[in-house]
């Protein structure tokens, strides 16, 4: 998302914006546009964002690797301050403070934290269904069969080693 900084008038105002990804983020997302919807308050110098985000992202199953569709939605805030005004008494730390700007700067470009907070939205595990019974089983949404997807079954020679697990 693109916040231009030098256009945006003091008090409250909102913007919308389709982001477009880098092809390394959509390779990760399987996706090119996130729509987006940002709260701006500006008070003199500084500039507070809250920043929606919706759209679907492809995923693999963990279990069986068959692509899911998943949606995807949150918000973010964001804290965007004038160089000058960042040493002042009672203003934010450095820790609290998203992007610096001064009398260069026109826009800035929050692409990269939609995109991570996209990440941080999808699970670590994502299961196509709650019964999948994962990779090498028939499953009545998708046949996950190894002999279907090219890999070639369990050499025989191992059968040995379950006789051990007994």
């Amino acid at each position: 998302m693109i916040l231009p900084i030098k256009r945006i008038p003091e008090g409250h105002s909102v913007l919308s914006q389709v982001v477009e990804l880098n092809d390394e983020q959509a390779q990760w997302l399987r996706t090119k546009k996130i729509a987006c919807h940002a709260e701006i308050d500006r008070i003199r110098s500084q500039v507070h964002a809250r920043i929606f985000y919706e759209g679907n992202v492809s995923v693999d199953c963990s279990r069986c690797l068959a692509p899911i569709e998943f949606p995807i939605k949150g918000d973010f805030r964001i804290v965007c301050v004038h160089r000058g005004e960042t040493g002042k008494d009672g203003d934010f730390t450095e820790d609290e403070i998203d992007f610096v700007y001064d009398d260069t700067t026109d826009d800035i470009d929050a692409t990269s934290l939609v995109y991570e907070e996209v990440l941080i939205s999808i699970p670590m595990k994502p299961l196509c269904s709650d019964d999948c019974k994962g990779f090498g089983f028939v499953n009545e949404e998708h046949d996950t069969a190894p002999e279907k997807h090219g890999v070639e079954p369990i050499d025989p020679r191992w059968d040995a080693l379950k006789k051990l697990k007994k």
